[in-house]
C-alpha cells in the first residue's frame, strides 16, 4: 500500500484477500480515500475496515479499462472504420492478389444470398464513434 498524498509505501499485506485489509484499517482509523485496483476482495476489505471512505479506482486501471473499452468498441465497428470506396476503386495497397480485374456485376447463387443478408442494416456506431474514428486514423 502506498500514500497518495506523497507516494510513499505505507505497507505491505501478506495477501489479497479482504481480511487482512479490512484488519488494518481497523488499526489505522481515519482514512478518507481508498484508491484500489477493481478486485473485489479490495472492496469487500475497504468497505469492512473503513465504511466511510471513499473508494475510487485508481489511474492506472482507469487507462487500462478505458484501452480494452476502446480496443472492444473499435473491433466490433471495424466496418464503421473503413472509408467507402468509389465504385470499382480499391486501395492501391489492397488490390486483388489474383490480378483479375474486379467484376461489378449482379452476384448471382450463393453469394446473391450472401450480398442480400448483408444489405440489411446493421449495428449502428454508437454516438461520438465518428469522432473516434477520426482520432484513430487521424484524419
Amino acid at each position: 500500500m502506498t500514500s497518495v498524498e506523497d507516494h510513499r509505501v505505507v505497507d505491505v499485506l501478506p495477501t489479497r484477500e479482504a481480511g487482512p485489509l479490512a484488519a488494518w484499517l481497523n488499526r489505522h482509523p481515519g482514512v478518507e480515500v481508498i484508491c484500489r485496483d477493481r478486485a473485489g476482495a479490495y472492496a469487500e476489505g475497504a468497505r469492512r475496515g473503513a465504511p466511510d471512505a471513499l473508494q475510487v479506482a485508481d489511474r492506472f486501471h482507469l487507462w487500462q479499462g478505458l484501452g480494452r473499452a476502446v480496443e472492444t468498441c473499435a473491433a466490433a465497428h471495424r466496418d464503421c472504420l473503413r472509408k467507402p470506396m468509389p465504385s470499382g476503386m480499391q486501395p492501391e495497397a489492397t488490390g486483388r492478389a489474383s490480378g483479375r480485374p474486379q467484376d461489378d456485376s449482379a452476384p448471382i447463387g450463393r453469394r446473391a444470398e450472401r450480398e442480400e443478408g448483408r444489405t440489411r442494416p446493421g449495428p449502428q456506431p454508437p454516438p461520438g464513434f465518428e469522432l473516434l474514428r477520426k482520432m484513430i486514423l487521424l484524419q
